[in-house]
This record gives structure tokens, C-alpha cells and sequence, in this order.
């Protein structure tokens, strides 16, 4: 996502998550009020919303391993990340398949919608009551000589 770093640097990593979810809510409300023939078209309408829910989504959530993990482990804990959304993809799969086929596409994207807008509301609620920023809220690089610079520390470390 092209402007994911500023979002970052403008509102925080934790309120770039929180408005992922959000987006996810309409995403998933979209989905679940869509009707039939001839209206199948609008899915495009709600698919533009594909930036904020999964670009948004993969940098914060990469960009939060990083900063969070011990120097030196920046990798490994983004390839945990990059494991586990798969494995969450994949059962999302399997027990979406299940859910479709068994109560159709409304009651599975309405209870999908639920579940994001209720996440997103208690990482808000969160946000507003945090009485200090969190460790991984820390100031992001903003500019290209910031970003070579963090890139060539963290190579001295793993070369070490």
C-alpha cells in the first residue's frame, strides 16, 4: 500500500489496526447485503476496500513484528507472522467453505461483519484508554536515508 508508512507515522500502528478492522466491517457488510442476479456487480464496489483490509493489514502487521521483536530476530518473528495469518487463512477456508454451504453467503459475511466490528471496537476502546503508548507504537523511519540506515544495523546484527 503506497501511503501505509505515513498512515503509520500520521496515526500509529495500533490505529492503522483498528481501522483495518473498520474496513473489514464494511467489507463484510457489503458482502452479506449483496443480492442475486442482476446485481453481482456491486461486489466490485466493495472490493475496492481491498487496500486498507489486506495491504494495510500485511504492512502494519509486518512493521509490528519488526518492532516488537528482539534485535536481531526482526525476520524470524515476521516469518511467525506470515505463518500464522496462513494458517488462519487456511482454516478460515476450510470452516468458510462449511459455513456457506450450510447457511449461504449472508449469514456467513454477516457474522463475519460482526465479529470484525466487534474486534475493531474493543481495539478502539483499547486505544482510547491506553494511558501510554505501547512499545511497538515507537517512531517509524521518514525517509529513505532513515530506512538504508535501520536496513544496514539490522544486517551488521545478522552478520554477527
Amino acid at each position: 500500500m503506497a501511503i501505509a508508512g505515513w498512515l503509520m507515522r500520521r496515526i500509529g500502528v495500533d490505529a492503522c489496526l483498528a481501522l483495518v478492522l473498520l474496513a473489514y466491517t464494511v467489507r463484510f457488510l457489503g458482502y452479506a447485503r449483496l443480492q442475486p442476479m442482476p446485481y453481482t456487480w456491486a461486489v466490485l464496489l466493495f472490493q475496492t476496500t481491498h487496500g486498507l483490509t489486506f495491504g494495510l493489514y500485511w504492512t502494519v502487521g509486518t512493521t509490528w513484528a519488526a518492532k516488537c521483536a528482539p534485535q536481531g530476530l526482526e525476520a524470524t518473528l515476521q516469518a511467525a507472522f506470515t505463518m500464522l495469518v496462513s494458517a488462519g487463512q487456511t482454516l478460515a477456508l476450510v470452516g468458510g467453505g462449511y459455513l456457506y454451504e450450510r447457511h449461504g453467503g449472508a449469514q456467513l459475511y454477516g457474522g463475519a461483519c460482526v465479529a470484525a466490528a466487534g474486534i475493531g471496537l474493543v481495539a478502539i476502546l483499547l486505544l482510547l484508554t491506553s494511558a501510554r503508548p505501547s512499545e511497538h507504537q515507537r517512531r517509524l523511519p521518514s525517509s529513505a536515508e532513515e530506512v538504508q540506515e535501520e536496513s544496514t544495523q539490522i544486517l551488521k546484527v545478522a552478520q554477527s
